[in-house]
């Protein structure tokens, strides 16, 4: 009973295995460490940030985004309209009275 090997061949093309995920048009340079995906080093595909021991965390394009829809937060106008108004005013602070007592330096 022979056994044949079984080899996985996949359906990506060449440019798909060696261009950039998020522009697709230049080469791979390093792999997002979220995900895995590779991209180039251009700055709208992906973030890279100093890490331990003199290495780089890149962060691609795809999960900055994620990353950003998870930080954004909804704004409330009308607090913001009455912070507005007491920068106008002077009031953003509560003034303590200053005792008569003691002289201002």
């Amino acid at each position: 009973m022979d056994i044949m090997p079984m080899f996985y061949t996949g359906r990506l093309s060449i440019r798909e295995k060696e261009y950039c995920e998020v522009c697709e048009e230049a080469g791979i340079e390093v792999c997002c460490d979220k995900c895995g995906d590779g991209v180039c080093r251009n700055e709208r595909c992906c973030m890279v940030f100093p890490h331990y021991q003199n290495t780089e965390y890149v962060v691609c394009g795809i999960c900055k985004d994620k990353i950003e829809k998870k930080l954004k937060q909804e704004i409330d106008l009308g607090k913001l309209t009455l912070l507005k108004r007491k920068i106008a005013t002077k009031t953003t602070i509560r003034r303590l009275p200053i005792p008569s007592d003691i002289e201002p330096a």
